[in-house]
């Protein structure tokens, strides 16, 4: 059920109770414009500009009664978290352990479609190879 603005977004009703769902979208200005906004980016600059806004909504919620699902999506092709990012934003989150119970990220295909990707929590075991 989506929710009044300034809420989060949506209530779940599930088996388990009541959960939220907030949508992030990734963003990633440098000027003030989507028409300013660069065609590249370092992995570690969408990382790091990604976490931020993923830690600031974090902190807005302070410790939730109720699970709390984090849903990040690109609108734009210059704003597509790679997997590299994705993984290094999830290896973050583990270390960080913000108040969302998942963090997943969703953005379009080039079939129509959309790819969902899960980026937080993750088992340790799936960042030993990381430098």
């Amino acid at each position: 059920m989506k929710n009044d603005e300034n809420d989060l977004d949506f209530t779940l009703p599930t088996t388990d109770g009541t959960a939220y769902l907030d949508l992030m979208e990734v963003v990633l200005f440098k000027g003030r414009t989507y028409a300013e906004a660069p065609t590249a980016y370092s992995i570690g600059e969408m990382a790091t500009q990604t976490l931020a806004g993923v830690t600031k909504k974090s902190k807005m919620y302070g410790k939730p009664h109720n699970p709390v699902h984090l849903l990040l999506y690109s609108t734009d092709w210059r704003f597509v978290l790679v997997r590299e990012v994705l993984d290094l934003v999830g290896l973050w989150l583990n270390r960080l352990n913000p108040v969302f119970a998942t963090v997943k990220y969703v953005c379009p295909d080039s079939d129509g479609g959309a790819i969902l990707e899960h980026v937080f929590p993750r088992s340790s075991g799936e960042f030993t190879s990381f430098d």
